[in-house]
């Protein structure tokens, strides 16, 4: 399976991508996150869910094999079926950032409810540099979490930052040690479940900018 799931008596369902070499959003990954998913939004012993990766990688992003292949959009698809049902689950979603974040591996960690990641871990949209663009909300997400002016020019220059870098913006709720991090993201999840509904999102938030058009008509 690609995804391995382990429930703690806490009721906390962690869900640890698992689809070597990456842990790539392939269709394979898709199809059991997606399931897994649901199940969790209607099982009552589920309070709620952290996210993470095995092999000191969170997630990688876009399987190009697939997309070489024409498959990169099967269902379910990442950007209209497994990202929007994310967002709108009744019960928290917290990604444990434990290594690489880049392009849809971001994006995915953006669309969870809350994010704790490891200092080390890398952290990017580097679709510029290959001459596409972020297409699963990063270019509206990350704006929110990091303020416009820095993700302009995250996502224009396909920069990698380590995490570190973004402690004390709203991208990440915690910085930890690798010891810490499920035990870290379990406890906001648990705290997110207990409060009230909806649950906050980036995708509720507002980009701030005092003279956001100028600053955009600069950058183009």
């Amino acid at each position: 399976m690609s995804i391995e799931i382990e429930r703690l008596d806490s009721g906390v369902l962690t869900l640890t991508l698992a689809h070597a070499p990456v842990n790539a959003v392939a269709t394979e990954l898709r199809k059991v996150l997606m399931r897994v998913l649901l199940d969790a939004e209607h099982d009552e012993g589920v309070k709620a869910v952290v996210l993470t990766g095995r092999d000191g990688i969170f997630c990688a992003g876009a399987d190009l094999v697939e997309f070489e292949q024409g498959h990169a959009f099967d269902a379910p698809s990442f950007h209209a079926s497994v990202l929007p049902f994310m967002f709108g689950m009744r019960k928290p979603v917290v990604a444990a950032i434990n290594g690489r974040a880049i392009g849809g591996g971001l994006e995915l960690a953006l669309w969870c409810h809350a994010r704790v990641a490891v200092p080390d871990a890398s952290i990017g949209l580097p679709e510029t540099t290959l001459a596409l663009m972020p297409g699963a909300g990063g270019t509206q997400l990350l704006p929110r979490a990091v303020g416009l002016e820095r993700a302009t020019a995250l996502i224009v220059s396909g920069a990698i930052e380590p995490a570190s870098s973004f402690a004390g913006t709203r991208l990440l709720d915690a910085v930890v040690e690798v010891p810490r991090l499920i035990e870290q993201a379990s406890r906001i999840a648990l705290e997110m479940a207990a409060g009230s509904q909806p649950l906050p999102h980036l995708g509720r938030e507002v980009v701030k900018h005092s003279q956001a058009q100028g600053f955009l008509e600069f950058a183009r």
